[in-house]
């Protein structure tokens, strides 16, 4: 419940909660603002070796985007996890990434890939280069916006050229 997997109701028990474009929203403006933080911290905190990782993970996921008769949406996601994931870890803050694993449910970041089609596929791939290119400079700034940008792209793809009324209000927000 504390997670928000389940409601717990009076004399009923535990309910799952139903992924809403509501909940997805709400996922991705907390990924953006969390993210985009981690990545400012990665920036600062990087070992050389955490960013030739990152690196050469940015380059996995970009070789698996290529072949678009072979997508493999699974491994596109895990390459694409473990990229998040080794941004996170370089920010070497514990209490961030343990947020970003109750905020970011993995099945669901999977189940989303199958909204990409091969061109948005591209641009995440040249979105995680950019992220990394941010972090190995050192610019705080640039990492945090690369990736926030990144996050709000990946929103887009979700919920299409044409955002529910929930879209327009979380879009037209500053972040």
């Amino acid at each position: 419940a504390a997670e928000g997997f389940v409601e717990l109701r009076p004399n009923r028990g535990a309910v799952v909660i139903d992924w809403t474009d509501d909940n997805l929203l709400e996922i991705f403006d907390l990924r953006a603002m969390l993210e985009g933080y981690g990545a400012s911290l990665a920036a600062l905190h990087a070992l050389p070796e955490e960013v030739r990782q990152m690196r050469r993970e940015a380059d996995v996921f970009h070789s698996l985007t290529r072949d678009v008769a072979e997508l493999d949406m699974r491994l596109i996601a895990e390459s694409n996890n473990r990229l998040h994931r080794l941004v996170l870890d370089a920010g070497k803050n514990r209490r961030l990434a343990s947020m970003m694993v109750a905020v970011v449910h993995v099945p669901l970041v999977t189940q989303t890939f199958s909204r990409y089609t091969p061109a948005s596929l591209e641009r995440s791939a040249l979105q995680h280069h950019d992220v990394v290119s941010a972090i190995e400079s050192g610019d705080a700034v640039w990492a945090e916006s690369a990736m926030r940008a990144h996050i709000h792209a990946a929103k887009k793809v979700i919920f299409g050229s044409h955002p529910t009324s929930a879209t327009r209000a979380l879009t037209t927000q500053p972040t």
